[in-house]
């Protein structure tokens, strides 16, 4: 699994040196609009532990760095499943966003949506375009440490 984490910041880092970030913003292409999208959708599929969704939304190649440490798609499915009937849906916010061609780099917090005081973690969320979808590849939390 590191290795396809290492593979991926590889592509990135190459594409990053061939070409330059593009700044976005919703009047210049949307690219911002459509990851909240994403973004949205993931956190309201997890929540309902919606895994026929989170199944077509991630990549096959998909991979979650956070407490558990590296977990591939079918872990994090699995995760997602087994986590219960519910849970609160995870916002994203405080987007930040580069687009290196078909692949963008999302940065900002996350928090849960009725536990504000639970966790505001960092996040990075990188994404590919496939089929004209925006898709997520890796993902990161960071969780802040409790003081």
């Amino acid at each position: 699994m590191k290795g396809i984490l290492l593979v991926a910041t590889c592509a990135i880092a190459s594409m990053s040196c061939a070409s330059s970030p593009q700044r976005t913003s919703g009047s210049e292409n949307g690219i911002e609009k459509q990851l909240a999208e994403v973004e949205r959708s993931w956190g309201e599929s997890y929540a309902r532990r919606d895994v026929a969704n989170l199944d077509q939304l991630l990549t096959d190649e998909f991979v979650d760095i956070g407490e558990d440490g590296f977990l591939n798609k079918a872990a994090y499915l699995a995760q997602a499943r087994d986590l219960g009937p519910t849970a609160d849906t995870f916002v994203f916010s405080e987007h930040r966003v580069r687009r290196y061609g078909d692949v963008a780099v999302s940065m900002g917090r996350l928090r849960y949506a009725n536990q504000p005081e639970r966790m505001a973690a960092p996040y990075m969320a990188v994404y590919v375009m496939r089929a004209g979808h925006w898709r997520p590849v890796a993902f990161e939390l960071n969780p802040s440490p409790r003081g």
